[in-house]
């Protein structure tokens, strides 16, 4: 026999939109139970009352019946049973027992090919007390084990004795002479110095031995590399008034189309000290209305001035998230030119702006 029992190879032909699997590399066991803790008593119903059959019975520690999924039952008896489940007191039962769900809940080309791959998997992996997993975490230590029968109707390991050393304490999953392991189980130890020793853990049918490693230090992170400094030249800034000014021109007329007969855009501040800079831009907008009572009519042109003015540090974009510059420009109102009319404004993310910046300005 070789290797561990991995499900995950088979757990993979049922994942579908309507699978329980939550974890394909955990058997159809664990994930079933998973599935009934976090499923509502509603969504259990439904489901039941669409046609599924369980067809399986669960054994609960200390409960003289087992609780039959396909019973009718209430919402307070199935919150019983999530709090066994919980609780860890759902009794091992063995894979075999799940062919049946297994029929019920998937498709019948999906239920054969995971059937075959499960009688596969168990002739070809190993069978005892295993140990899956050891996880260092500081001074934590998590031992996850199991137990593979060898054949259907092997006992359960029962734990003749469980050693902890005097530099650590379990913390969780300990164990005690006459426990019984049926599934999956996992211990965890905390350190409390950086002395070694071993965790032991004995049982009728095999033996855990894990070495508590001495903590190593941990290397010290290297230091990020300091940013380059930002210098905008004379030139840079030049052009970046240009780029903002076409920049500025594009997105109003893709919301307002233009600025009217004279209308203009322009940068009059680009003030520059290291990678901060102060803008104010001005929208210039001119409303041209026709003078009704003058003859020959003339057209009269009313224009009004709008900034957008802000600083924003090029060094820090994220500090500039969800922050829009904004300009309002009030149209005046031919028949009353100088009472406010309709309001124009336009937002741009400060954040895109100064992406635009950067783009032309090169860091030292």
């Amino acid at each position: 026999m070789t290797g561990v029992c991995n499900y995950e190879a088979c757990n993979s032909l049922l994942l579908t939109q309507n699978t329980m699997i939550s974890n394909k590399a955990e058997s159809v066991r664990w994930n079933l139970l998973e599935w009934l803790v976090k499923a509502s008593y509603n969504e259990i119903q439904q489901r039941k009352s669409r046609g599924l059959k369980f067809g399986i019975t669960l054994p609960i520690k200390g409960v003289p019946v087992g609780f039959n999924l396909d019973d009718n039952f209430s919402e307070e008896d199935f919150k019983k049973l999530q709090n066994y489940i919980r609780a860890g007191r759902v009794e091992f039962f063995s894979e075999d027992k799940l062919d049946t769900f297994v029929s019920h809940w998937f498709d019948k080309e999906a239920y054969v090919a995971w059937s075959e791959c499960m009688k596969n998997m168990i002739n070809a992996c190993s069978y005892g007390l295993q140990v899956l997993q050891v996880e260092y975490s500081d001074k934590d230590l998590a031992i996850k084990i199991r137990y593979v029968p060898e054949k259907m109707g092997d006992p359960y390991p029962k734990v003749t004795e469980f050693f902890v050393p005097e530099n650590a304490e379990c913390q969780a999953g300990c164990l005690k002479e006459g426990d019984e392991i049926t599934g999956p189980h996992t211990i965890l130890i905390k350190r409390n110095s950086d002395e070694q020793g071993t965790v032991l853990l004995l049982t009728d049918r095999g033996d855990v031995k894990v070495l508590l490693k001495k903590e190593e230090p941990q290397p010290k992170p290297e230091p990020e590399p300091e940013p380059k400094p930002i210098v905008i030249t004379e030139a840079e800034r030049q052009e970046a008034m240009r780029m903002l000014y076409t920049f500025m021109h594009e997105k109003y007329q893709e919301q307002y189309d233009n600025l009217g007969p004279g209308g203009i855009i322009r940068v009059e501040e680009f003030n520059a000290d290291g990678s901060k800079v102060q803008l104010k831009i001005l929208f210039h907008y001119v409303r041209r209305c026709p003078q009704i009572l003058i003859t020959p009519p003339r057209p009269r042109d009313y224009p009004t001035d709008s900034y957008m003015e802000g600083t924003i540090d090029l060094a820090d974009l994220d500090s500039l998230d969800n922050i829009d510059a904004s300009v309002t420009i009030q149209v005046p109102e031919c028949r009353f030119p100088h009472i406010p009319g309709e309001e124009r404004t336009l937002y741009i993310p400060w954040r895109r702006i100064a992406e635009k910046i950067l783009s032309v300005v090169h860091k030292t």
